[in-house]
């Protein structure tokens, strides 16, 4: 039983003790009556908590397939992995964690109401913790609109990286688009610092720790790429390093 449920049925207990009391003070003159029905009382009251896992169970079967049609009918050319399928201790009745099978390492907690209505209540992810070379691939959960089955699926693809200690720099393609992401990475943690993008065919550019980190993109169609830095200074990328991470 979970905290929720111990306090319900401690009160509940509480409430057949006051009942069973009532009935010996009404019955006082018939105490075999008394301690029958008080009996039979606290005997249904257990039986009714005994019972409790199995209509859980039967009940969670019930919207596990619910939300089985839900998905089947409002994405049909999906896969989606459901969890848990059958009830155990913790799991909350006709809750369930979906994520796409092309994407397990993140998705979202459905939750099935009496009436059958379906409706998101949060999105999670794996929370494995990710190799320093692969922390970008959070970007396709956090980027953009919170995660829902809804949301457009995200195309983001590597296309260099820079590690120095803790400093850690990608070029990006996200959705066609050139993109530099600069995070600080560390074995307690990791976070985003800075994601600069830009139109396809461009270039992007991120000054960071006295660097400058340049993508060019592979469409760009000019010979020489020149960007402004911070300090006012011009810089000049040759187009024949596009498609690479430029670090001055």
């Amino acid at each position: 039983m979970n905290p929720g449920e111990i306090l319900m049925f401690g009160l509940g207990g509480l409430g057949v003790l006051l009942v069973a009391g009532v009935l010996f003070v009404v019955l006082r003159r018939r105490k075999r009556w008394a301690l029958a029905l008080s009996g039979l009382l606290v005997i249904s009251y257990i039986g009714f908590f005994a019972y409790q896992p199995y209509l859980k169970a039967e009940a969670h079967a019930e919207k596990y397939n619910e939300v089985l049609a839900y998905l089947a009918v409002h994405y049909p050319e999906r896969e989606f992995v459901v969890a848990p399928q059958q009830y155990e201790e913790g799991v909350v009745v006709g809750q369930f964690d979906v994520s796409d099978e092309r994407t397990p390492e993140m998705g979202v907690t459905l939750q099935v109401g009496e009436n059958g209505k379906v409706q998101q209540v949060s999105n999670w992810t794996s929370g494995e913790f990710p190799a320093q070379q692969d922390v970008w691939q959070e970007l396709e959960f956090h980027y953009g609109e919170n995660y829902t089955l809804d949301r457009e699926r995200i195309e983001i693809a590597k296309q260099g990286e820079w590690v120095e200690g803790e400093l850690t720099v990608f070029a990006l393609a996200i959705d066609q688009q050139p993109a530099i992401a600069v995070y600080e990475y560390s074995p307690a943690g990791y976070g985003l610092l800075d994601l600069e993008l830009a139109e396809e065919g461009s270039v992007v550019f991120v000054e960071a720790e006295g660097m400058v980190f340049v993508y060019v993109d592979e469409g760009f169609e000019g010979e020489t790429a020149d960007i402004m830095l911070e300090n006012g200074e011009r810089m000049s990328v040759d187009a024949s390093q596009k498609g690479e991470l430029v670090v001055e």
